[in-house]
């Protein structure tokens, strides 16, 4: 029997919906059953708040368990409470996480508005966690769309509301998508550093899954770096917490990457072993790409390991999947292992037919780096068996492909295999030919690489003019300057909207249009428009200043009146 205090808590909704958010991100199955206890009680009571935050709940763990629709549903339900309650904050929570089903359903525009409606809900109604949220969500949307600098600045942005809030999880998590920013711009040191300091909060406090993300991170980040028995390290440890908090995604994710990162290391048995719990887990889950993938892998080992047996068998199961996978790159992965298992047992004929369909594959999602590489696959196989003519044909093909493509580095390679297949059948005027060509792009890539390097040096400045900007201690200053000219356009030009509002402040502190199109995401021709109605709405003459009139708004001398 339950005790006095047990009985009331399972009668009573609020304390039903505590334990749900509480559980959400380590055990969202248990957290929807929570809530939807919860929803039904609230409904019973007629206590609208308390269901409206079930609704919630039971949408985010929906979002957790891969079930879009239901969770779609069960938002537009806490948002039509939250619309009855009035309860503004709640509704820019209902809106972020909006923004996350639509991005889910790969809804870039719609997420981005959903986002933009929350952001607008937390600075109306000063709600620096929704603000914080909302303006890290807008970084992921411009991050996914291939901005990493753009998606850099709105976390910093997130990470200077958050200073000194106390809200250290949130700010972790901020860290961590920064964190992937800087990795997409090749800044690994810096992803590095970001995602050390960020696991030593989640190490402190935070959810489990939030740790697990995280050293996921860093084992990538080392790999990346060539740190490779580091970074299967971290993947192993986040692996780890993800089996014992029960995410069947993550484990899917990282039990693959796991396994080839052991095959490139040289490890078979353990990569083996790794991409055989894959298999279990992907079949129990119904994740036919990741199963189609590992059984791949899997075989392609079995070929290196000469146990063709064990590869065939493989490769039937393999097929057999194949036929429910509708990834195109897949099913290419596939037929190229296919075509190494039948070269491995000397059946030129069948193998040739299998890259030849891989080939079709790649060219059909214009994969040309992937082309290439089977080309030069091929030809390393025909040239093993005394094909040389037809592997320098296909070396051909794929050095075409590479020149116009600029893929240098294959450049140098392909010229390389040319000149010593050309030198071993006696045409010495070819095979110079092609070792000077492979010189020359070696001294393109050499250039190439300096400028990048110059590139990457102007891009860590601009970080850091962004850090300066919002995360050193000068930043507070900007942040109340904002915040109390903001405030002082809305009493006197109510008529602005919050993009001229934002422009305003970013004017106030002498920002060039081109720095304003930057943070923004926009371009050099919206933000002179923006200017242009700010000119009008404030009633500004022409070749009058328009910071001239913000600096005598925010010093209280009266700003001269309007003329239009």
């Amino acid at each position: 029997m339950p005790t006095g205090d047990a009985l009331s808590e399972h009668n009573d909704p609020g304390q039903l919906n505590k334990k749900a958010r509480a559980l959400r991100d380590d055990n969202p199955e248990r957290a929807l059953d929570l809530a939807c206890r919860a929803s039904s009680l609230a409904e019973e009571l007629g206590d609208r708040e308390q269901l409206a935050h079930a609704w919630f709940s039971k949408a985010v763990c929906y979002r957790q368990l891969g079930r879009l629709d239901e969770g779609v549903r069960a938002l537009y339900e806490a948002q039509e409470q939250y619309q009855g309650l009035q309860k503004s904050e709640s509704l820019g929570y209902v809106y972020h996480e909006l923004s996350s089903f639509a991005q889910l359903h790969e809804d870039v525009g719609q997420a981005r508005q959903f986002e933009e409606q929350a952001l607008r809900i937390a600075e109306k109604g000063g709600y620096n966690e929704l603000r914080a949220l909302a303006l890290k969500g807008l970084g992921m949307i411009v991050f996914k769309r291939g901005d990493g600098k753009g998606a850099i600045e709105y976390f910093f942005q997130a990470l200077a509301v958050l200073r000194g809030s106390g809200q250290e999880a949130q700010r972790a998590s901020v860290m961590h998508s920064l964190a992937r920013a800087y990795e997409h711009i090749g800044l690994l040191q810096k992803a590095l550093d970001t995602l050390q300091e960020a696991e030593k909060i989640y190490a402190r406090e935070g959810p489990q899954y939030c740790l697990a993300a995280i050293l996921n991170g860093l084992g990538s980040v080392n790999a990346r770096m060539g740190h490779h028995s580091l970074g299967l390290e971290f993947h192993l440890q986040s692996l780890k917490i993800f089996r014992a908090i029960g995410h069947i995604e993550g484990q899917l994710t990282l039990l693959y990457c796991i396994g080839m990162l052991a095959a490139s290391e040289g490890q078979m048995e353990r990569a083996l072993g790794f991409l055989e719990e894959s298999v279990a887990l992907s079949s129990r889950s119904g994740s036919k790409r990741v199963l189609a993938l590992a059984l791949s892998e899997m075989a392609e080992i079995q070929c290196r390991r000469e146990d063709f047996a064990a590869a065939e068998s493989l490769l039937s199961e393999c097929l057999r999947v194949c036929d429910q996978v509708e990834d195109v790159s897949v099913i290419g992965q596939i037929k190229r292992v296919l075509a190494v298992y039948h070269y491995s047992c000397s059946d030129a004929a069948t193998a040739m037919e299998y890259f030849r369909e891989a080939l079709r594959y790649n060219e059909s999602v214009s994969d040309t780096q992937g082309v290439i590489t089977l080309h030069v696959e091929y030809a390393l196989r025909i040239g093993s068996r005394g094909g040389r003519s037809r592997a320098i044909r296909e070396l051909e093909k794929a050095l075409r492909l590479a020149e116009k493509g600029e893929y240098h580095a294959e450049r140098i390679d392909i010229h390389q295999r040319l000149h010593r297949l050309f030198l071993a059948g006696g045409n010495s005027d070819r095979a110079a030919f092609h070792l000077q060509a492979a010189f020359e792009c070696q001294n393109a890539v050499v250039a190439l690489e300096r400028g990048a390097q110059l590139e990457q040096a102007a891009l860590v400045q601009e970080i850091e003019l962004l850090e300066q900007r919002y995360l050193s201690p000068a930043a507070n200053g900007w942040q109340s300057n904002e915040e109390r000219l903001r405030a002082l356009l809305q009493s006197r030009y109510p008529g602005l909207t919050a993009t001229e509002e934002k422009i305003c402040v970013m004017i106030y502190f002498n920002m060039q249009s081109k720095e304003m199109a930057s943070a923004l995401n926009s371009s050099h021709h919206t933000i002179n428009w923006h200017r242009y109605n700010i000119r009008k709405k404030v009633g500004l003459d022409k070749g009058a200043s328009i910071r001239a009139l913000l600096a005598r708004l925010f010093t209280g001398d009266s700003p001269a009146p309007s003329t239009k």
